[in-house]
């Protein structure tokens, strides 16, 4: 018999909301911060890439890549914040 994890509905149904948002909220950072957020993590059919494969697939320093990467999660913060969510990151708990 093997071990089940079993999750909130209440978990299951933010997780939902925030895949079903996800789209929209990329969509409000600008089309550079966009692109690279998608091609390091892997989003909108982009395989996940590291900086330096960022870096030269986009032709700019793997340092921009990184100071991008750096600004783009208090850009969202401030997106999802205008948008009525709240970000409560709790203990021990993966946002990916």
């Amino acid at each position: 018999m093997g071990f089940r994890c079993w999750t909130w509905p209440t978990e299951v149904l933010h997780n939902r909301s925030l895949q079903k948002n996800l789209g929209k909220w990329l969509d409000q950072l600008g089309e550079k911060h966009r692109e690279m957020i998608c091609r390091r993590y892997g989003l909108r059919g982009y395989d996940k890439a590291t900086l330096v494969e960022v870096a030269k697939e986009l032709g700019v320093l793997r340092e921009r890549i990184r100071q991008i990467q750096m600004k783009v999660p208090r850009r969202l913060r401030d997106i999802l914040e205008k948008g009525g969510f709240s970000l409560v990151v709790r203990k021990n708990a993966s946002l990916v």
